[in-house]
C-alpha cells in the first residue's frame, strides 16, 4: 500500500472517530507519501479538523456540508469531491449504500465493514445486501450483532477497524502486517501550550491542581438518575474530596446541566481559551465548570484528570490517551454493546449507573 490515496468514510460520531485514529497512525507510519481524505460529519468534523492540524489526515469533507441543498445536490457535491481526490482504496467504516457505490465506481480497492442482524423475515439481514457484497468489495469484515451484540468475538470494537486495515493490506500487498501495541493505540493530538493554560488557571483558582472531571453531557438523559439523584452526588463528592471538581458539559444543552446553572450562580474567570466558569457560592467553591468546552480543551482536561466519570461517549476514549482512569457509565440496555467499547486505560470501571451511594463507593476505590 504504498503511495496511496485512501478515502475513509468516518462521517458519525467524535468517538468513532477516535477508535479509527490507529489506522491513520498505521497509514501514515507504512506509507508515508500517501495522501487521506476523510469524510466526517457534523458531529465529528472539530475532530477532524484536530486530526488535520496534527498531520494525521490531509483533506477533510464534511458530509453535511450541503444537506440543505436536498439529497441529489448533497450527493452531487460528495461525489464531485471525491473524484476531484482520485482514490486509490477506499476504507468504510461508517455503512452507508451511498458510500459503498461511490466508493466502487471511483476507487481501485473498496474494503468496507458488513454488519448482520436477526430479522423475522430473512433469518440474517445483511448490511450492505448479501448479494452486493462481492460485487461492491474486495475484501470485508464481517460484524456479527445478532442476540443483542453477544456473538460479538472481539474483545475490542476498534479490532474492527484494524482488521480491516490489515485485510486491506493483505490484498494489495500480498503480505501480511504485524501490528505492535503501540500501532494499537489512539493517535495524540495533545496541545502543549493549552495543556500550560489549563494547568496555569486551575493553579489559580486552587493551590490543589489534581481534580476529577464529572461529563454532563445529553446522554445522561438514556440514564434513569433525576437531576436531583445528580445533585446529592455532586454535593456529596464535594463533601468526600478534597481535590477539585470540574464539570465540563456537552455539545448541547441538556436538562442536568441546566438545574445546575439554574441552582448556582457563576462569574467567568479570563482563561478565554478554556472558557471557565466558577461558583462564588461557599458550597461550592471545589468546583469549576468549563461550558461546553471544544474537542481539543475537552482533550487537554482528560490528559490532566485524577480520574474521569463520564456516561460512555467520547470522553471515555479521549481520557484512555494518557491511561487515565475512568469510570465509564452505561445504559442498562447496552450493557452487551458497549462492553467491547470499554476504555483502553490500565484502571477502569464500565458499570450501568448505580445509585448515588453506590457509585461514591466506586469512586472511592479511585481515589
Amino acid at each position: 500500500m504504498k503511495n496511496n490515496n485512501y478515502l475513509i468514510f468516518r462521517d458519525d460520531g467524535v468517538g468513532d472517530l477516535l477508535l479509527i485514529t490507529p489506522v491513520i497512525k498505521h497509514i501514515k507510519k507504512v506509507d508515508i507519501n500517501s495522501k487521506i481524505l476523510l469524510i466526517s460529519s457534523n458531529r465529528n468534523h472539530s475532530y477532524a479538523k484536530l486530526l488535520k492540524k496534527s498531520e494525521l489526515i490531509d483533506e477533510i469533507y464534511n458530509i453535511d456540508n450541503n444537506r440543505n441543498l436536498g439529497r441529489f445536490l448533497n450527493l452531487y457535491y460528495l461525489f464531485r469531491r471525491i473524484a476531484k481526490f482520485r482514490p486509490s482504496v477506499s476504507l468504510i467504516y461508517r455503512q452507508k449504500i451511498q458510500s459503498y457505490f461511490i466508493s466502487k465506481a471511483l476507487s481501485k480497492y473498496v474494503f468496507g465493514l458488513v454488519s448482520i442482524n436477526s430479522s423475522p423475515l430473512l433469518g440474517a439481514k445483511y448490511r450492505p445486501f448479501k448479494f452486493l457484497v462481492k460485487f461492491l468489495l474486495d475484501d470485508h469484515e464481517l460484524v456479527d450483532q445478532r442476540r443483542n451484540y453477544q456473538n460479538i468475538s472481539v474483545d475490542h470494537w476498534s479490532d474492527f477497524y484494524l482488521n480491516l486495515y490489515m485485510k486491506a493490506y493483505l490484498k494489495i500487498n500480498k503480505v501480511a502486517i504485524k501490528l505492535t501495541l503501540d500501532d494499537k493505540k489512539y493517535a495524540h493530538t495533545k496541545n502543549k501550550d493549552l495543556n500550560q493554560i489549563l494547568k496555569k488557571s486551575i493553579v489559580n483558582i486552587s493551590l490543589n491542581d489534581s481534580f476529577i472531571v464529572l461529563h454532563v453531557d445529553e446522554k445522561w438523559e438514556s440514564s434513569k438518575w433525576t437531576i436531583h439523584d445528580l445533585d446529592e452526588f455532586i454535593m456529596k463528592l464535594i463533601n468526600s474530596h478534597k481535590d477539585k471538581i470540574i464539570i465540563t458539559g456537552g455539545a448541547n444543552d441538556n436538562k442536568y446541566l441546566s438545574f445546575i446553572y439554574k441552582k448556582y450562580s457563576y462569574k467567568k474567570l479570563t482563561y478565554k481559551d478554556l472558557n471557565i466558569s466558577t461558583s462564588p457560592v461557599n458550597e461550592m467553591q471545589n468546583v469549576v465548570i468549563f461550558d461546553k468546552p471544544n474537542i481539543e480543551n475537552l482533550i487537554t482536561i482528560a490528559t490532566n484528570a485524577l480520574l474521569v466519570i463520564t456516561n460512555h461517549g467520547s470522553l471515555t476514549h479521549f481520557s484512555s490517551l494518557n491511561d487515565v482512569p475512568v469510570i465509564d457509565l452505561i445504559p442498562e440496555n447496552k450493557k452487551y454493546f458497549l462492553s467491547k467499547y470499554y476504555p483502553k486505560s490500565s484502571k477502569y470501571r464500565q458499570i450501568e449507573f448505580k445509585s448515588v451511594d453506590e457509585l461514591l463507593n466506586i469512586v472511592k476505590e479511585f481515589i
